[in-house]
C-alpha cells in the first residue's frame, strides 16, 4: 500500500489519524519519506509505503473498523492524498532477473481505496 500526499492540512489531525492507523500496520517500508525524483516531477511530498503479505491483506486493512476511524478524518488531515495498492513480486534466487520479475507483476491503483486487478502470470 502506497500513500502519497501533496501536503499536510492539519498537524493535530494527522496525529489523530496515526493513532488507530499505526498499530494496524504490520510493516512500514517507508514512512513519510521525501521522494528523490530521478525523472519528471513528483506530485507528492511525503510518501509512505506499507507491506502486506498479499493484496487481500491490504484490502482487509483498508476495510477494517480500526482504519475506518482514520479514514473518516483523512480529508481534514492531508492535502491531495492518493492511496494505492500494488501487488509485489517474490523473486527466487534461482535466476529470475529483475526485468522478468517486473513483467510478472500487476498493479491496482485507485484514489482513496484499493482496487482489484487481474493477477499477473
Amino acid at each position: 500500500m502506497i500513500s502519497a500526499i501533496a501536503g499536510i492540512a492539519d498537524e493535530a489531525t494527522v496525529r489523530r489519524y496515526a493513532e488507530p492507523t499505526g498499530p494496524a500496520i504490520e510493516r512500514f517500508v517507508a514512512s513519510n519519506a521525501e521522494p528523490v525524483v530521478a525523472e519528471g516531477g513528483s506530485p507528492s511530498a511525503p510518501i509512505s509505503m506499507v507491506e502486506f503479505p498479499a493484496l487481500e491483506g491490504a484490502q482487509s486493512w483498508h476495510d477494517s473498523p480500526e482504519y475506518a476511524q482514520a479514514r473518516a478524518i483523512t480529508p481534514a488531515s492531508f492535502k491531495g492524498r492518493v492511496l494505492m495498492s500494488v501487488e509485489g513480486v517474490t523473486v527466487s534466487v534461482e535466476g529470475v532477473t529483475a526485468k522478468e520479475a517486473q513483467g510478472r507483476s500487476s498493479a491496482a491503483v485507485t484514489a482513496g481505496a484499493p482496487a482489484r486487478s487481474g493477477r499477473g502470470p
